[in-house]
Order: C-alpha cells, then structure tokens, then sequence
C-alpha cells in the first residue's frame, strides 16, 4: 500500500472523545432499559451507533491526509483484537449458560463469520455472535473500501473521494437495484451515508473550522460558539425527543432521523473545540472517550451481571427512584470496568502490536491521543 505521512503537531479533538462518551453511555443505556434490559424506564441511546459512525468518517477523513502509511494493518490492529476478546467470551457465556441467550447460537461456521465481520443469519436473529458487532461489520467494510482506493489512487485525498463516491453509489444501488442475498444487501444500507457525511465533514472542518473560526472577529466568534452550542443541544433534544415519542421522527430511514441529527451533532461539537478548557471534568469525559470501544464490546457482560443476575429481584420489585439509583450505579460500574479493561487489556495489545508489526518511524500516530483514531462502535 502506497505511504503518504504529513506531519502535524500531535492533539487531541477533545470535542471527539467527548461525544464517543456520550455515544458509548447512549448506548448503554439503550440496552440496559430497552434491548433487553430491565429497568423500565423511558428508552433512548441507540442514536449513539449512528454518531460513532458519522465521528468515524470524520477521524478516517482527518488521520488518513495526515497520515496513510500500513492504512489497514492499523485498522486491524485497533479493531480487531478486543473484538475477538469480546466474541469468545460472549460465546463461552452462551456455552455456559444458554438460557440466559436463547437467540444465539454458538458454532464454527458462525464463530469464522463472526471474526471476520462477515453477515449471516442465525435461526432467531442476524449475527455476528456478539450481537452489538454488526456496527463493526459496517466499519471493518468502510476501512476496507478506504484500504482499497489508496491502493488503486495512491494517494489520501482522491483515495477518500472515491470512498465517498463508491459508498453512495453502493446506497443508490439499494433503491434501483435492491439485492435478494441479505448479505449483499447488508451493504447497500442508507447507513453508509453516515460515514460519507464524517468523511464530507473533515474535508469542511480542514479546509474552512480551524482557520476560519481563527481569522473572525471576537464577536463573530461569540455569536458563532452560541449558534453552535445551540445547534448541538437542538440535535440532542431531537434524538431524544423522537425516541419518546414527543416529535415524530425525521423520516422513515434510520440514517435520516438519526443520522441527520448526529452530523449536526458532531459538526456542532467541532465548532465548540476551542471552548473546552482544562479541568478534572475534561480529564474525566476524556478517559470515558478513550474507554468507548471497550465500553460498547463488554458493556453486555456488565449489565447482565448485575442487572439481571445480582439485582435481578431488586430491580424487578423497585419503584422509579430506587431503579433509577441501580441504573446509575450499574453505569458506573460499565465506566470504570471499560476504562480498567482499555488501560490494562487493550492498550498492552495495541503496543505490541505497533512494536511488533508497525516499522520504527511509523508507530507514532499524528494526531496524539491513541482512540483518537478509533471510532468504533455501536450496537
């Protein structure tokens, strides 16, 4: 694969890892009172798949420019070790105890599917094994058509134009030639849009966010950080307000009554960068974000656990107050679980991999915090 490294002083988008926090936690909370879950309480969160998708065509348009060199190899590495940490032990469960996940089913074919982010379907439900790792079916394929147009265009900038233009081609296809094999359909999905708008909105945030909001005056700047604070909070309020049923929703297609609010979302959280500033709250929502992948693969494990085995029979008889005060301390338990498993399982791999595989002079990544250029996730 072609090398193309331009170098840049090494940042971390705080803005990013803040709303891979709030998408993690969304999705969490999804499951926890709605997929399954047992709280009852009102339903939201699974929006957060639809903003990591849109945030990981905005990381892969930005680090690609910056850096292209062994595109997919660290792709992979980011990916996939955790994923198949995940996918064994979620297997092992269902082995274990099968009651307690009667829609799945656990076999070889299945297991070399899951893997290798091929889409299949069991008897009761779609796969992969672990149920939440069809979002990475979806990222895992928009790495390898990236990979593949660097190979063939040699370069960030047209290699990331064809990615764009071959990922709306494949969702126009969908409407004109819609496939029968629901595996090939799988990639027509409207879904796909999602990352092109991410990759759309780092083509716009390089070329006219950072210098445009620099060379403007004081006043536009502080009229411009209000437009967008309240363009973030209208996007929020709107995921949310559909979920309950309050507002109808945008449209019939998932990536129009989510995705069009998660692009504004993101868009919006970009523009108030240069607002964030210092502090132990940053500190905090920072080590959520770099947490996120972990939190979004072994979430399930923590919330069945407790929600379903340890306070199973506490949750079951509750009234609101005390299931909202279990639902808070099941979510904290998710967070320090996710940051403990990410400091101390996948950044170990992620080191020796690079060490491993990843020559000398490229292992340093362009921009500075290491999740920056993970996006997964999802549900």
């Amino acid at each position: 694969m072609p090398s193309e490294v331009t170098r840049s002083p090494r940042r971390t988008v705080r803005s990013i890892q803040f709303l891979r926090a709030l998408a993690a936690l969304g999705v969490v909370y999804y499951h926890a009172v709605d997929a399954g879950g047992v709280f009852a309480l009102p339903s939201t969160g699974a929006w957060g798949v639809d903003v990591f998708f849109v945030i990981s065509g905005f990381i892969i348009g930005t680090v690609t420019v910056q850096n292209s060199a062994h595109f997919f190899r660290r792709r992979v590495f980011r990916v996939v070790p955790l994923y198949w940490i995940a996918t064994l032990a979620w297997a092992a469960a269902v082995l274990l105890v099968p009651w307690r996940e009667g829609s799945t089913e656990v076999d070889l074919p299945g297991l070399l599917k899951s893997f290798f982010f091929i889409p299949y379907q069991m008897p009761l439900r779609e796969g992969p094994i672990l149920q939440l790792g069809w979002t990475l079916n979806y990222e895992m394929f928009f790495y390898l058509v990236v990979a593949v147009m660097l190979v063939l265009l040699r370069t960030a900038r047209p290699a990331l134009w064809g990615a764009v233009l071959l990922l709306g081609a494949l969702v126009v296809s969908g409407f004109i030639w819609p496939a029968s094999e629901p595996s090939l359909a799988f990639y027509q999905s409207t879904l796909l849009l999602e990352f092109l708008s991410g990759v759309l909105l780092s083509f716009v945030y390089r070329r006219f966010g950072q210098a445009g909001r620099q060379s403007a005056g004081a006043a536009v700047r502080a009229i411009g950080s209000g437009a967008g604070a309240a363009a973030a909070l209208a996007a929020l309020v709107v995921l949310v307000l559909q979920d309950l049923g309050v507002i109808p929703r945008l449209g019939e297609l998932r990536a129009v009554y989510y995705g069009l609010p998660a692009v504004v979302l993101v868009a919006a959280a970009l523009w108030l960068e240069p607002l964030i500033r210092d502090g132990r709250l940053t500190r905090a929502l920072l080590a959520i974000g770099d947490a996120s992948y972990a939190m979004y693969l072994f979430h399930p494990f923590v919330t069945v656990a407790l929600s379903q085995v340890i306070l199973g029979g506490v949750i079951a008889t509750a009234g609101v107050p005390l299931r909202i005060v279990l639902l808070i301390m099941t979510l904290a338990a998710v967070i320090l679980s996710s940051i403990a498993i990410d400091r101390w399982v996948d950044r170990p791999i992620q080191r020796g991999l690079k060490r491993g595989f990843l020559p000398q002079r490229r292992r340093d990544e362009p921009i500075g915090r290491r999740d920056y250029e993970s996006s997964s996730s999802s549900m």
